[in-house]
């Protein structure tokens, strides 16, 4: 039996009644209909009313999709979410649905929040993995990640990326190294080792190199 202890984190839960509740106190939206949404940490609703579409986004601290990060630092992580979506604008985003009190991200308590945002009608790239027009549409995917890039060039993130060290961003690649112990297969686990070893001067110099901030989970479930 595999007795090695799992790192806990937080993930989101909710139900009708609560988002429902969010929706009229913070939005004012009544006489919605709801319906879950797939997501990995936060809890997601679509929103449907007479007038529009929405889906609202509910979000603890602590979540491993935002490095963990204490209330503070997930507020301001939501905030600069929406202001990238403001930034990159309806034809490359959804819109941000502000709070009656004119804010992005509501506050529902200590460390729980939630975030409205307008509803894009389409399907996930995934389901166009047998395309016979995939290779079209993955030079339109690069197409709109240049868009994305080129518009966030200047976009401040506020010092996010400092406050929440995230284990996927290259910089911070050999933060991985204290889960090595968990690679069971020795000669994999050097394997990796010698890897990081290789890596490390190259990532020293990275913190002179220009940066900016990137969408950088692009997948086929993310599209």
């Amino acid at each position: 039996e595999d007795n090695e202890e799992k790192e806990e984190y937080s993930r989101c839960t909710s139900n009708q009644a609560e988002a429902l509740r969010i929706l009229v106190e913070e939005w004012n939206l009544q006489n919605v209909q709801l319906s879950a949404l797939p997501s990995y940490d936060d809890s997601n609703w679509k929103v449907v009313t007479n007038e529009a579409i929405y889906v609202l986004k509910i979000a603890s601290a602590g979540a491993e999709c935002r490095g963990k990060c204490d209330a503070q630092t997930t507020i301001l992580a939501l905030d600069c979410e929406g202001k990238i979506m403001e930034k990159l604008g309806p034809e490359l985003a959804p819109r941000v649905i502000k709070t009656k009190n004119g804010q992005i991200t509501a506050r529902l308590g200590d460390s729980r929040f939630a975030r409205l945002s307008s509803w894009i009608q389409g399907e996930t790239f995934s389901k166009f993995r047998n395309s016979p027009d995939r290779q079209s549409l993955l030079t339109n995917v690069g197409v709109l990640l240049a868009q994305v890039l080129s518009k966030l060039e200047d976009f401040d993130d506020f010092g996010i990326s400092s406050a929440r060290p995230l284990s996927w961003d290259l910089r911070n690649a050999t933060s991985v190294s204290s889960y090595l112990s968990l690679v069971k297969d020795i000669h994999q686990q050097q394997l990796a080792r010698k890897c990081l070893a290789r890596v490390q001067p190259a990532l020293e110099k990275l913190k002179d190199l220009p940066s900016q901030v990137i969408h950088g989970d692009l997948n086929d479930e993310n599209l």
